[in-house]
């Protein structure tokens, strides 16, 4: 099992890290939180509620290590980690998440996925061959999502992403195997694998 670092934040609205964390650790830790989303859930169309309870949650970077200027500024490494968003809105003929989080977790390459802050859509983490190329990798990751009928939140592009949630019941494989498509010349990333896959 690999152990990822990702960067915490106290909070939304904070743009200094409080510390490094294991992403399982973060994922495992029986939530202190549960009470605080519950409320956020119920009063989500309770605009100004809502935007409190959100602000005082604490959240991480999964896709990125940032510095201590904060994850509005600069990003120090990448973690190997896409963390993609599958909001409701943008999916209106997808009506049980549950069943989207049974359907997702056959796909070998996603490690976890879990209900969103407000309960109205799913995250995804998945690990990604190449760090590097984190935007190549969600574009191809958007195709494919496309392909099935699902609208991946575009702004999932960013490295400095925040993931902020609880669920009891998310779905995760700690084996899972790291997806590989870049947008563009697939041919030749594949090659480029081969290449360092024998090295």
């Amino acid at each position: 099992m690999k152990n990822y670092k990702v960067t915490m934040f106290p909070g939304i609205c904070i743009i200094y890290p409080s510390e490094q964390i294991s992403l399982w650790q973060w994922l495992f830790q029986e939530s202190e939180n549960r009470d605080l989303v519950d409320l956020a859930r119920s009063a989500r169309d309770e605009t100004d509620s809502f935007n409190i309870y959100e602000g005082l949650l604490p959240c991480i970077t999964p896709s990125c290590i940032t510095t201590e200027d904060g994850w509005r500024h600069k990003l120090t490494s990448p973690t190997g980690l896409i963390c993609i968003y599958i909001n409701g809105c943008d999916n209106p003929d997808i009506p049980d998440l549950e069943e989207l989080k049974q359907k997702l977790s056959v796909k070998t390459y996603i490690m976890c996925c879990g209900l969103l802050f407000d309960g109205k859509g799913l995250y995804c983490l998945i690990p990604i061959a190449h760090p590097i190329m984190h935007k190549e990798h969600f574009y191809a990751l958007q195709k494919d999502f496309k392909d099935e009928g699902i609208v991946i939140d575009p702004t999932c592009n960013q490295e400095l992403r925040l993931l902020y949630s609880y669920d009891n019941k998310y779905y995760y494989n700690q084996d899972a195997v790291a997806y590989r498509k870049l947008a563009g010349d697939i041919k030749m990333v594949r090659s480029e694998s081969n290449t360092q896959d024998a090295v």
